[in-house]
């Protein structure tokens, strides 16, 4: 299978590295092998959301250096199948070619490869992906990160597999945002939409409720990447 996943997102606080690390959980409990790199440089926060930042010891940088990818991915000790490079310390990007090329060279060893990006206007790593790398742009049902959504869509016109996660749905507080409708919200970002995540509190806990609505949307967009068809639930329950 071999994916190699962006996810992007124009603005911050949409949540895309909650989204990463619950993804993640779900596609390993399907039993696939998952690597989530955090390119969040000098802000990140996968190995804390995944409890592995006590055995942190080397990163991005290391491994572009030379250090074996073995010594710095971090298996995440309650999801057998996930592991985590975290982004430097420092806010210095990584060499787009030498990305690239690393990139190239570990994602025949994983079922996944999550890309955390960094929120904003596009990172030059977007330009280096592989030809067949997709990209998840993570948005709240906010008109400012609708609006970025549909900014970062016209920027990345030479990916052709770019898809919209709207994250942090409450039904009844959609209705107050100016669309009519969550067809209207998907138009405003011209995106086609691979999964909706409901606002869920219970995320904020260290081991989440095992049956709680965002574990559930994460499984459903797991099994959709994984080719299944999977529809959405009734929004009104969110």
């Amino acid at each position: 299978m071999h994916r190699l996943l962006a996810v992007v997102s124009g603005k911050g606080g949409t949540g895309k590295s909650t989204l990463c690390a619950g993804l993640g959980r779900a596609l390993a409990r399907g039993g696939k092998r998952v690597l989530l790199i955090d390119l969040d440089a000098g802000m990140r926060c996968l190995d804390l959301l995944l409890h592995v930042s006590d055995r942190l010891v080397f990163d991005l940088s290391d491994v572009l250096a030379g250090k074996p990818l073995a010594d710095a991915a971090l298996a995440v000790e309650d999801a057998p199948g996930l592991f985590v490079l975290a982004a430097p310390a420092d806010p210095q990007l990584p060499d787009p070619t030498a990305f690239r090329a690393f990139l190239e060279e570990i994602r025949a060893e994983y079922d996944f490869v999550f890309l955390d990006f960094a929120a904003g206007p596009v990172n030059p790593c977007l330009a280096c992906l592989p030809a067949d790398a997709e990209v998840l742009v993570v948005a709240t049902p906010d008109e400012a990160a609708v609006r970025d959504a549909a900014l970062l869509r016209q920027a990345l016109t030479d990916i052709s597999g770019v898809r919209l996660v709207l994250n942090g749905f409450s039904y009844t507080q959609f209705w107050q945002t100016p669309y009519p409708s969550l067809d209207a919200l998907i138009d405003a970002c011209g995106l086609p939409l691979a999964g909706v995540i409901p606002f869920d509190p219970t995320l904020r806990m260290r081991k989440g409720a095992k049956h709680s609505p965002a574990r559930q949307a994460f499984e459903r967009l797991s099994q959709r990447l994984c080719g299944k068809s999977v529809p959405l639930p009734n929004l009104k329950r969110f």
